[in-house]
């Protein structure tokens, strides 16, 4: 009776300790999830999932080395501090991931006398749990966790939850990588449209890039967070696309439009907004922007009559750089004009067409950068 109550109780135990670990690895699953919700996937992501680590395991030292040496960082949760940390670092892009690289699996060293301390942390006064971070079959990194010799050893458990932080560090680096390779073809995609819509009418040719960087410019002046500054990117590029669907008599006219005519060209902006709506990954700040950059301070714009701050802020940016460049630009039916008659008429307009806001902003803005008139080859008055 005595030998089956130790066998129930050793099971017990032993299914105790596993729920334990388990816990701590949907803990740690938990976290690391929630981080990914409220965050963008840059380096910050990754350096708060060490963060995690070291928190969540009592890790001394958590760092994360790139097997092309192009990139690592370190967090510090330390029990006590490391003295030689750059000389550590180095230590870890060296031969302890070469062995990683050479074997596929993780590593843990305890104890001092370990035959691998002959080539891996010869010296050092640190207990080791090393995983890999794979990219399909290929080791793209390591994640590396230290403690100094006064902590007790890693476990198996302790290698498990490090594994499933690995795991997680390879899921967000793929997610960056497919983000990064829609932003390309995004910008591609754009690319096209841009370069289909201006092959109707040579006269519009560089149009879209001098506006994109014309409003940014300005956003910059204005102070504009990082992604608005993207979305006015975006916008600024793609705010004239819907012209592809003019007819080109219509667009190449060169002499006054008929009312009939002008119609077609203030039918653009939805059809920009059209064109662009199916793409998800532009978001509605880049579609409002495009739709209402014909709309006017004084309501008399379109294509929805909208005045004053109602207008979207990207959408009055864009007005802006894109009345310049109008006025600086040749058409079928006239040559540019010179960057004083374009200032002179953006201050006349100021208020009635134009945001008097932005126009302050673009008037110092340009008056602070002159050399991109030279990059855009705008002529000054004779």
């Amino acid at each position: 009776m005595t030998d089956e109550l130790t066998k129930v109780t050793q099971e017990w135990d032993s299914l105790a300790q596993e729920l334990a670990d388990r816990y701590e690895e949907l803990h740690l699953i938990y976290d690391i999830d929630k981080l990914l919700a409220e965050q963008k996937l840059g380096d910050d992501v990754l350096r708060q999932v060490l963060q995690i680590c070291a928190s969540q395991l009592d890790i001394d030292t958590a760092s994360y080395v790139e097997a092309g040496m192009t990139g690592s960082f370190t967090v510090t949760n330390l029990s006590h501090p490391v003295d030689n940390l750059d000389l550590v670092e180095t230590e870890m892009r060296g031969d302890l991931l070469r062995f990683i690289l050479a074997t596929r699996e993780a590593l843990v060293i305890n104890e001092r006398n370990d035959s691998r301390r002959r080539f891996i942390f010869t010296n050092m006064p640190f207990k080791i749990l090393a995983c890999p971070i794979f990219s399909g079959r290929d080791i793209t990194a390591i994640l590396v966790l230290l403690n100094h010799e006064d902590k007790p050893d890693f476990t198996n458990s302790d290698r498990r939850l490090a594994t499933v932080a690995a795991n997680q560090m390879a899921g967000i680096l793929r997610m960056r990588h497919a983000l990064a390779d829609l932003e390309q073809f995004s910008s591609q995609m754009a690319a096209v449209l841009v370069e289909t819509m201006e092959a109707k009418d040579p006269y519009t040719r560089g149009h879209s890039e001098r506006v994109q960087q014309m409003a940014l410019s300005t956003g910059e002046a204005m102070g504009l967070q990082k992604r608005q500054k993207e979305w006015l990117s975006w916008a600024g590029l793609l705010h004239d696309i819907g012209k592809i669907g003019i007819p080109d008599a219509v667009l190449t006219k060169p002499a006054k439009l008929m009312p009939d005519e002008y119609a077609f060209i203030k039918s653009h902006p939805e059809r920009s907004y059209e064109i662009l709506k199916h793409m998800e990954y532009l978001g509605g700040e880049v579609l409002t922007g495009v739709r209402h950059h014909q709309e006017r301070w004084d309501g008399e714009g379109y294509p929805m009559r909208l005045a004053g701050a109602d207008i979207p802020l990207l959408a009055r940016v864009i007005s802006v750089a894109d009345t310049y460049d109008s006025i600086t630009s040749s058409r079928a039916y006239r040559s540019g004009r010179s960057h004083e008659d374009a200032m002179d008429e953006i201050a006349r307009v100021s208020g009635t067409q134009l945001d008097p806001d932005i126009v302050a902003v673009f008037q110092k803005s340009c008056a602070a950068n002159p050399a991109w008139l030279e990059k855009f080859a705008i002529r000054h008055r004779k």
